[in-house]
């Protein structure tokens, strides 16, 4: 799964000087469509150097002219339906997009029929836009955090509060959104969020960027976990994004336990974590748990 992740940012193309189409580049193997997608991932890889792999790692991936990568932007948005966001761009031959209701109110449909439909007709819709050169190819979306307090503000961007009912959900929207008509390929990628136990943005003094989620491992088990556990194991998410808050005292996006030994190892998860957006940062700045960026 990975590996057509990353042949699918490096073949959307935005801008580059040359492509894989010009001398010497196709001679080159990560450029022969032809060939095994892991081949080519690895041939890809021997040739970047240090500064090349870090200059990929952030939301806006740069342009590497000497391979012919063009930058590529991670950042496309489409909890129900394709919407504003860095990359998506309205206008020319996609003026619009289709935008249903609030996820709060799918949830409530319990139709997961309709939902897989509904994730479809999306990722359909982000195509056009990429085809138009006005979106990614990597969505933010599901949100399948567990909708507990309401004021936490953002509940409506999730199917509600029932581990279950929001696991069904997940499937299902997963499936629509990745599934197209050549199953060696993914329609779009789709991005589990926000792991885990998310649900606070700023309450009474208390920032979502340093907030500390106690959580048992009987409340881990039975309420946070299981949305993310269908994500993986039976929607195939191809990306999981880590959220802001701690987890008993260990940033999401630093934890080995949950991003590892649970999803890996346990789920079998084999695609990529991304964080949310400044969250790597928020280790240092904002959690304190190292002392120093190294």
């Amino acid at each position: 799964m990975i590996f057509t992740l990353l042949v699918l940012a490096i073949f959307c193309r935005y801008s580059s000087a040359a492509t894989c189409q010009d001398a010497p580049f196709n001679t080159y193997i990560y450029c022969n469509s032809s060939l095994d997608i892991n081949d080519r991932v690895q041939d890809l890889i021997s040739r970047m150097s240090t500064k090349d792999k870090i200059s990929q790692l952030g939301t806006g991936a740069s342009a590497i002219d000497h391979l012919a990568i063009p930058a590529y932007q991670w950042w496309s948005e489409g909890l129900h339906g394709v919407a504003g966001s860095p990359v998506v761009h309205f206008g020319g031959n996609v003026p619009y997009a289709t935008s249903f209701p609030q996820v709060i109110g799918l949830g409530a449909t319990f139709n997961m029929t309709l939902i897989r439909r509904l994730a479809s007709v999306i990722s359909t819709e982000a195509r056009a836009f990429a085809n138009n050169g006005r979106a990614g190819l990597t969505y933010f979306a599901p949100n399948i955090n567990i909708y507990r307090d309401p004021r936490w503000g953002r509940g409506q961007e999730t199917p509600g509060e029932d581990p279950y009912l929001t696991s069904q959900y997940v499937i299902q929207f997963v499936k629509g959104m990745q599934e197209g008509e050549d199953p060696r390929y993914l329609k779009v990628v789709a991005t589990c969020k926000h792991f885990c136990a998310y649900d606070i943005e700023n309450f009474n003094g208390t920032s979502r960027h340093s907030f500390n989620a106690v959580v048992s491992d009987q409340d881990l088990v039975e309420t946070y976990f299981p949305t993310f556990k269908s994500c993986v194991q039976e929607g195939h998410g191809a990306s999981i994004m880590c959220s802001y808050n701690a987890v008993n005292g260990v940033p999401s996006c630093a934890n080995d336990f949950i991003n590892n030994k649970i999803t890996r190892d346990e789920w079998g998860f084999d695609g990529y974590i991304v964080s949310d957006c400044g969250a790597v940062s928020n280790i240092l700045n904002a959690h304190h748990y190292t002392k120093t960026a190294e």
